[in-house]
């Protein structure tokens, strides 16, 4: 099971909290848990988040090979695709006022080829009815029998489209010249002092920078992030903000602060 999820032996025996591990580690745990039982059955939500690619190959891996039945809720474009082989799309449209569901026992490629013809289909169609109505609406003695064909005209698609929206102006960025941080660590640890994850740090961010911290589930990226917001949330020539991976540590400030939050988001949004 160790060398299967790519952990350490000792990683059964440790005294080693949950608490102390990494969003990944946690997830290994929780499938090691999980395959211990040896279940007929997987009901899996959101299994991809916080693994490595190496991990991710894994779960491919599990999945393709399981011989019962999988059943999993997933964001992952990716892991759909290459691991499932019936798909259940639940929609809401029409700002969220409208339900409903597909299923298809196609992979998941073939079923967003399909969907997205079916839409330009029935796009057509309606278009086609609505031009021939204003056509014979024309005709005034056959106003009665448009108007009872009104009710079987094929209507125009609705998607759940994603929302894209941008916060802040453009111009309000900070220089490209200004070092926003300069920060070293001779040594970063794990939250509970109990092993050394990384060693002689050192970190310069200039101006506009987008950084991207990567490495394998347990090597410290979030303990390092975490480090790093401590030194930039406490800076007054700045506005920093932290989300951790952990999103209840937000959350439970939120609960707090939630009637000013909500009266911001009103006043911003007018």
């Amino acid at each position: 099971m160790a060398k299967k999820f790519r952990v350490e032996e000792e990683f059964f025996y440790n005294d080693q909290k949950m608490g102390s591990l990494s969003g990944g580690e946690k997830m290994k745990a929780a499938f090691m848990r999980i395959f211990m039982e040896e279940p007929t059955v997987l009901l899996l939500d959101e299994p991809s988040n916080d693994m490595d690619v190496d991990t991710l190959k894994l779960l491919e891996e599990v999945i393709l090979s399981w011989k019962g039945i999988v059943l999993y809720i997933s964001h992952d474009e990716t892991l759909i695709e290459n691991t499932a082989n019936m798909i259940i799309h639940i929609e809401q449209s029409a700002r969220k006022t409208k339900c409903r569901y597909t299923v298809m026992r196609v992979p998941y490629r073939e079923y967003v080829e399909q969907r997205l013809k079916g839409f330009e289909k029935q796009k057509k169609e309606a278009i086609n009815e609505r031009s021939e109505k204003k056509k014979m609406h024309a005709v005034k003695s056959m106003e009665k029998r448009f108007q009872r064909e009104d009710e079987n005209m094929t209507e125009m698609p609705e998607t759940e489209d994603a929302i894209y929206f941008k916060l802040g102006d453009e111009n309000s960025g900070i220089p490209a010249g200004k070092t926003v941080i300069e920060y070293s660590l001779d040594k970063l640890w794990t939250p509970d002092g109990s092993r050394i994850l990384a060693q002689n740090i050192f970190l310069r961010i200039r101006g506009e920078e987008k950084i991207c911290i990567i490495g394998s589930n347990g090597s410290g990226k979030t303990t390092l992030l975490k480090k790093i917001s401590e030194e930039l949330l406490q800076r007054k020539d700045i506005h920093a903000e932290y989300m951790p991976q952990n999103y209840e540590e937000l959350l439970s400030a939120f609960r707090m602060t939630g009637n000013i939050l909500m009266r911001y988001v009103i006043r911003y949004t007018g």
